[in-house]
């Protein structure tokens, strides 16, 4: 399978962000372990990955395995601008999952800035 572009890997990487803080809100929101929250995100991440032949379904065995009974609605946006994502780069989602798979750590990494700086920034604003 072709690799992406790196414009193209950035804008996907952005996007898949977003959905991961969007379902690690709610994972903590259903009472997710503050602790260790992003081991297990990463965790299923990973899984979800490996078992998944599209985002559509991707989202769903990430939904299910952090027993998250529904999406919010700023996560049903996040999802559907990743599908927009892959549609408008016209990436395949076999393509996006193996750039799921081969940085995995590198996009937690960015999960964590990004939560990070939303937190100084929600801390400053207060």
């Amino acid at each position: 399978m072709a690799r992406v572009s790196e414009e193209v890997a950035g804008r996907l990487r952005h996007a898949t962000v977003r959905v991961l803080l969007e379902l690690r809100a709610a994972y903590l929101r259903s009472g997710g372990s503050p602790i260790k929250h992003w081991s297990q995100i990463e965790d299923r991440m990973r899984a979800a990955t490996r078992t998944s032949g599209s985002v559509e379904e991707w989202v769903t065995r990430m939904r299910d395995s952090l027993q998250l009974s529904g999406i919010t609605s700023s996560a049903s946006s996040a999802v559907v601008m990743l599908r927009d994502e892959l549609d408008s780069t016209k990436t395949s989602s076999r393509s996006w999952l193996d750039l799921i798979e081969r940085e995995a750590t590198y996009i937690m990494a960015l999960a964590r800035v990004e939560a990070e700086d939303r937190k100084e920034k929600a801390n400053g604003d207060a």
